[in-house]
């Protein structure tokens, strides 16, 4: 049968006793304070507990969100079945806990909806889809369901106990210490030969470039989405839509040029020397064929951008890409000629942009 048990911290906790003979080794341990063998020998006094208690303490295998939810609900089913009634405090956490997992469940079928909408956008081209380990089960499944096909690929990390998975070998610590791939033998050894660079995510070009993208897909919506009797700036707020820390848009400057829009942009990189960019973009309301859209034009910004953390000189600032690597006619084999004036740079599914130091050259070119 169920009772309760008040350990000396003032907590509560609902216990499977039987039988009564129990009672003396529990208030036994309860007097030493052993509270986590006081835990474990409760749950090891009923075989469903113990069984129940080894699956969710399971070192070598990931719990999925819908694995989750269904060992709720037969925690919830037993407890009713032996006629244990929860307190309100209980409830209300098996709720919570409930409720997210529910919720990250729902996420695998948003990520999934999404990525197999990608999928038959751009046929000609694998996804990639980075998820948590708690979500493989359920996304495999959807998956599964909506018969489209897919490779698993899983850190052999995740398959090992607690011990394997945060351990490596002496000879693996030190490849990594050569900055080679602790695995000799598998698929991180092919790569040993190739010269990873430096993370850029932290740097403040990128940061500024990822302001600037998102800048520039705020204006191309709202333009986009009024009337074109509606002027600048097109119901944003200057301060709120219009200033995202490293880049400020001068809302004086936003014009229309047909279908497309016009602005000039602070770009404080260099917080000693701001850059001045002007940026033309357009936003079509839907996905674009990203294959017909060449690095060229992402480069180009990049190059700005370094330049101008540079000091304007060209050279590469420490952590950054080399502008250098950047051809003056960088067109790939077989695709279409550069045409004059800025390249294109697909800043979100469905805007395209070009920037430039002079205003001129976008003038001249339309999306």
């Amino acid at each position: 049968m169920f009772q309760s048990t008040t350990l000396a911290s003032g907590t509560v906790y609902p216990i499977y006793a039987e039988p009564i003979h129990h009672a003396a080794k529990l208030q036994e341990l309860q007097r030493e304070k052993k509270i986590k063998e006081l835990l474990e020998y409760v749950i090891n006094t009923n075989s469903w507990m113990a069984e129940k208690s080894k699956q969710l303490d399971s070192k070598s295998k990931v719990i999925s969100a819908e694995q989750w939810l269904s060992l709720l609900d037969e925690i919830e089913k037993k407890a009713e079945a032996v006629g244990y009634q929860p307190s309100a405090d209980e409830r209300k956490s098996m709720q919570g806990i409930k409720r997210f997992f529910s919720t990250a469940d729902k996420r695998s079928g948003t990520m999934v909806g999404k990525v197999v909408q990608l999928v038959q956008q751009h046929a000609e081209a694998p996804v990639a889809m980075v998820i948590g380990a708690a979500h493989t089960d359920g996304v495999c499944r959807l998956f599964d369901e909506q018969k489209t096909a897919y490779t698993l690929i899983r850190p052999n990390s995740l398959g090992a106990s607690k011990y394997d998975a945060n351990s490596i070998s002496f000879a693996a610590f030190g490849r990594k210490g050569k900055k080679l791939s602790v695995d000799a033998q598998g698929f991180g050894a092919l790569l040993d030969d190739r010269k990873r660079p430096p993370p850029v995510v932290s740097t403040p070009w990128f940061q500024a470039k990822a302001d600037l993208y998102v800048v520039t897909d705020i204006i191309a919506a709202a333009a986009t989405s009024q009337d074109n009797r509606v002027k600048p700036p097109f119901g944003l707020d200057p301060e709120k839509d219009l200033n995202l820390g490293m880049v400020r848009v001068d809302p004086s400057t936003l014009e229309r040029v047909g279908d497309d829009v016009m602005f000039k942009v602070l770009v404080s990189v260099d917080p000693r020397n701001p850059t001045e960019l002007w940026v033309r973009t357009r936003s079509f309301g839907t996905a674009l064929p990203t294959g017909n859209i060449a690095d060229v034009g992402d480069q180009e910004i990049e190059k700005l951008l370094l330049e101008a953390w540079g000091g304007g000189d060209g050279k590469q600032p420490p952590g950054g890409r080399d502008p250098a690597r950047f051809d003056e006619n960088p067109d790939r084999p077989g695709g279409p000629p550069k045409p004059p004036g800025p390249p294109l740079v697909q800043v979100s599914s469905d805007t395209l942009a070009m920037a430039s130091r002079v205003r001129e050259t976008i003038v001249r070119k339309e999306i």
